[in-house]
């Protein structure tokens, strides 16, 4: 087949090659050749004839199938690697995680990561005898998830007696901040989440069902049986918080946690935040306290939310300092929280990094002020000691907590006065081994449901911006009329 000036073709032994012929060639040893520009880096070769076809473009894989433009062998090659770089299509005998992590692996410890891969459901039983490092192969398991997608959460059960070393040996290792979870911690809901999805309702049905298995349960080893029941009762039963023989509610965490402000004589009238200080997350939450010590009594949360800043990322820059002067290296939970209470000991660049962390946190709390604000747009409430703040969490007596957060989100309507939340005289400590700061919610939470009191959350509570003053018209003075005596 004779081609011309001008002519676009394929090239038959590399279908991925197409170009333009840009002159007529030589004939040797009986084949026409042909000056064809591919473009790029590889400019213009010299191709025979019988190695040339007119380019037609294909709509679909199956016209490239049946007209035979099969990619070739360089082609095949740059795919395997553009699919081994991206992780839309992780490869299964690809580890994107290799050097992840501060852990010197035995080659073992790689045979479950590859049967995980290999899995079809991607589900796992690790049965390696004790000492063998099941912690770690779990932990390069998780690693190499968060380099192949996005994972959201990661829950690890085990004995309560082992919580501690799990905690420590994926943040030691593998850099995976966790937080253990107390029983407390499954009935406390923040109150942007009850907003924001579904989750209120579903808690609620759990609970509606936890009591309905309790009611019919009888003394059963059989776990079957008692998942048969769960599985039953939880499409039957409804969550009835009017029912006399409710006995669990879900409650926010914010409402449960200033049960002992409530009953305390602090308690007064008007404005109040409440920051809570956890591990991974900050809670923030603002509302009005109305018709205090009454059967009228009301709480109107204005605004809400869960910042994702906690007290993990100050122990966190902490253990890091803690770590480069160790010459051992061996770091534990202990020696982060003592260095944690005497911040003050720390050098200057270490406090500097930790007041950077708060004020950040402090800086994104604003638009939960301006939200409250919404709600009661009248400056003068919301100036110096009319704004009760109340602080609490495990990283409430931080260095520098009073000193940022006392700040007003709004210039020169500040300084705030904090305050921690007051202990309750039938709240035990037990040497401080359970602290009130750690434990607000646990306590709230075990108070009857009538001693919260009624409250309302930011998305039903009202507009209660005072109204504005009435304006006196007073007669222009060309309209009044002098007094008999006004002459003296």
């Amino acid at each position: 087949m004779a081609f011309r000036k001008g002519d676009k073709v394929q090239s038959k032994s590399d279908p991925s090659k197409v170009g333009l012929i840009e002159e007529l060639g030589p004939i040797h040893a009986g084949l026409q050749y042909y000056t064809i520009f591919w473009g790029g880096i590889e400019g213009s070769t010299t191709v025979p004839e019988i190695d040339l076809q007119l380019y037609h473009p294909a709509k679909t894989p199956v016209d490239n199938l049946l007209n035979g433009n099969i990619a070739g062998y360089r082609e095949f090659l740059r795919l395997i690697t553009y699919l081994k770089l991206t992780r839309d299509y992780p490869l299964r005998n690809n580890i994107y995680a290799f050097n992840a992590s501060r852990t010197r692996f035995y080659p073992y410890q790689f045979k479950p990561l590859i049967k995980f891969l290999d899995s079809p459901s991607q589900r796992l039983l690790i049965c390696d005898e004790v000492g063998l490092g099941k912690t770690i192969e779990a932990g390069l398991i998780l690693t190499e998830l968060r380099a192949r997608q996005t994972v959201d959460r990661v829950l690890v059960i085990c004995p309560a007696n082992l919580t501690a070393k799990w905690k420590l040996e994926l943040r030691n290792r593998f850099g995976e901040d966790f937080r253990i979870l107390q029983a407390n911690d499954f009935f406390e809901i923040p109150i942007d989440h009850i907003q924001n999805n579904e989750v209120k309702n579903i808690f609620e049905q759990i609970l509606a069902t936890a009591e309905a298995i309790e009611r019919e349960w009888v003394d059963d080893n059989d776990c079957n049986k008692l998942l048969e029941l769960a599985k039953e009762k939880y499409t039957k039963v409804e969550f009835s918080p009017k029912d006399p023989t409710t006995r669990l509610f879900g409650v926010p965490e914010a409402v449960a946690e200033i049960a002992s402000y409530l009953v305390s004589l602090q308690v007064k009238n008007g404005l109040h935040a409440v920051i809570d200080f956890g591990a991974g997350t900050t809670d923030f939450s603002i509302f009005n306290l109305e018709n205090v010590r009454t059967r009228a009594e009301e709480k109107f949360w204005y605004a809400a939310r869960n910042l994702p800043r906690g007290a993990q990322r100050i122990e966190r820059i902490v253990s890091l300092y803690l770590e480069n002067m160790s010459r051992e290296g061996n770091i534990t939970d202990s020696h982060v929280v003592r260095a944690v209470s005497n911040i003050n000991k720390l050098p200057d660049n270490i406090k500097y990094e930790i007041k950077q962390e708060l004020k950040e946190l402090w800086e994104e709390s604003h638009a939960v002020w301006g939200q409250a604000y919404s709600h009661r747009k009248s400056q003068s409430e919301w100036e110096k000691d009319k704004v009760h703040v109340l602080v609490c969490g495990g990283g409430a007596k931080a260095t520098f907590i009073n000193e940022i957060f006392s700040k007003s989100w709004m210039e020169d309507w500040g300084p705030y006065t904090i305050y921690p939340l007051p202990i309750p005289d039938d709240y035990d400590t037990t040497n401080d081994k359970a602290p009130f700061d750690r434990m607000s919610v646990a306590y709230g939470l075990c108070q009857p449901l009538p001693t919260l009191g009624k409250f309302t959350l930011p998305v039903d509570s009202p507009d209660q911006t005072p109204p504005k003053l009435p304006i006196r018209q007073m007669p222009e003075w060309d309209d009044r009329k002098p007094t008999s005596n006004w002459l003296g």
